[in-house]
């Protein structure tokens, strides 16, 4: 997918996605300059103009046909015509959705969702949903976003998980789905699929207080824990030296084993929202 990029500073973290036809360029100066955090994605056809400069934070998605320019200008100033040049930036864990102009000297806080069609030419606070042109909070906590208490959580974490069983069987494997662990493996009629590879793949989820993962998985089997609460780093070390690989959904971290399966799990559960920073682990290694 062809993306142009030009910046005289561009900075852009570690699992951060630039979809198709994402263009950065136009008039710029000496401070211009664009920083992605981690986590992020700039959707298809968006066009960042760093005018004076753009940061993104963590986990933030820029939707698709999103315009984010850092000046104003055209008629002279000279003549009564406003022309503005500032910098945008733009939190950590946002969701801007599609077909937004975002202006120069915006601020949208952490948290915070921005709605479609809209134009933030202003500070958007923290943990809110803005809308409108100009955009205007119409929902802050505890409307929005809700507290969500923790057997709610189990609740939907199991949704989730039904969800995933069902994409697993559209792929051709055969699932059994028990209260916290779901095993699959390709039927034997299954076309051949690099995604999941031959074998049994088991993905144990839901709340534990000690992951017993102590023991390699046995050959050709893929093995991920997902859990809703903190695993402890002892548990985390179990787990990578047996050959598994831990999703922490409470600290938003996972471990670093690389497994197709895994992979294909982290994927589904962006679907969702749901989102990991890798965290390298010696155990994995020895």
């Amino acid at each position: 997918a062809l993306c142009y990029l030009d910046s005289p500073h561009l900075h852009i973290g570690d699992d951060t996605k630039f979809n198709e036809q994402v263009y950065v360029g136009g008039l710029q100066g000496p401070a211009s300059s664009v920083t992605v955090g981690r986590q992020s994605q700039i959707q298809q056809m968006t066009f960042i103009n760093p005018a004076v400069s753009v940061t993104i934070g963590d986990n933030t998605s820029i939707g698709g046909h999103c315009l984010i320019f850092g000046h104003q200008s055209w008629l002279s100033i000279l003549d009564g015509y406003p022309v503005d040049f500032r910098p945008i930036d733009i939190g950590s864990n946002v969701g801007v959705a599609w077909r937004v102009f975002i202006g120069p000297g915006a601020v949208i806080g952490d948290g915070a969702m921005i709605g479609t069609n809209s134009l933030v030419n202003r500070v958007i606070p923290p943990r809110c949903l803005a809308m409108g042109t100009p955009a205007k909070v119409v929902a802050r906590e505890p409307y929005f976003p809700r507290k969500i208490a923790a057997p709610e959580k189990a609740a939907l974490l199991k949704t989730v998980i039904d969800n995933f069983q069902e994409f697993l069987s559209g792929h051709g494997l055969v699932c059994e789905l028990s209260h916290h662990q779901l095993v699959a493996q390709p039927a034997p009629s299954a076309p051949p699929n690099s995604a999941f590879s031959k074998g049994l793949l088991k993905l144990r989820c839901g709340v534990a207080d000690r992951w017993s993962l102590s023991a390699p998985s046995a050959a050709g089997t893929q093995v991920v824990c997902l859990s809703l609460v903190r695993i402890g780093a002892t548990e985390r070390d179990d787990i990578a030296r047996a050959g598994a690989l831990w999703l922490d959904v409470e600290s938003g971290e996972c471990g670093s084993a690389n497994s197709a399966f895994g992979a294909e799990v982290v994927q589904f559960l962006r679907r969702f929202g749901i989102r990991f920073n890798r965290i390298e682990n010696a155990a994995a290694e020895e």
